[in-house]
């Protein structure tokens, strides 16, 4: 990772990172595996948890012994992630939670549900939150992404990836939506899955 992502997570600070995109096959748990295992690599205590029963990749990359499967496919089950995610956060420093296609909008009602962005609430448990996105041609999801960042702004960091197993360079959609401007107002930090699989390699 370039050198300033370590300060994207303090050690005096616990921190849930999210996936926040859901469109299927542009490497979402390829991503989720990567942040894992770079915070890993950098010696901090990870756990990671996988909603995607139907294509656990994450979990079955990274082992069961650091990323468990949950099940947020009921609005029932969805309740229990503030439990599910307290536990994790109680024995390690980041909870990485992977994103699958079609969750992204229950995702974000959770924590809306539990206030989670609540900044006494953060104060509090001495907690951060990070959105993970990766970035895609789709100008739908490009407007999802961009609504998410106009919605949340600098309540969460943001990290943005860019997949270059897929793309070449940021999207064109991306950059002509204002992305690239908006990234700047929250304060993103832009990587590329190219970067990181450099990075992993070298290890």
């Amino acid at each position: 990772m370039n050198n300033d992502v370590t300060t994207r997570f303090p050690a005096s600070q616990k921190r849930m990172v999210l996936m926040a995109s859901d469109k299927g096959g542009i490497g979402k748990s390829t991503s989720s595996i990567w942040v894992t295992q770079f915070l890993v690599d950098y010696g901090l205590p990870v756990m990671g948890f996988d909603p995607d029963s139907g294509n656990n990749s994450f979990q079955q990359i990274m082992g069961q012994d650091r990323v468990q499967a949950i099940d947020v496919e009921s609005k029932s089950k969805l309740k229990d992630l503030d439990n599910v995610i307290g536990k994790g956060l109680a024995k390690n420093d980041v909870v990485m939670v992977d994103g699958m296609p079609g969750q992204r909008k229950a995702f974000f009602n959770w924590i809306d549900e539990v206030d989670l962005l609540d900044p006494d609430m953060l104060d509090m448990f001495k907690l951060g939150v990070t959105f993970l996105v990766v970035l895609e041609e789709d100008i739908d999801i490009v407007k999802q992404t961009l609504k998410a960042m106009e919605l949340y702004g600098d309540k969460v960091d943001w990290i943005v990836v860019e997949n270059h197993k897929f793309m070449e360079g940021t999207p064109k959609s991306w950059v002509e939506a204002g992305g690239l401007d908006l990234e700047k107002e929250v304060g993103a930090f832009h990587w590329t899955l190219e970067n990181a699989l450099e990075h992993l390699i070298a290890q």
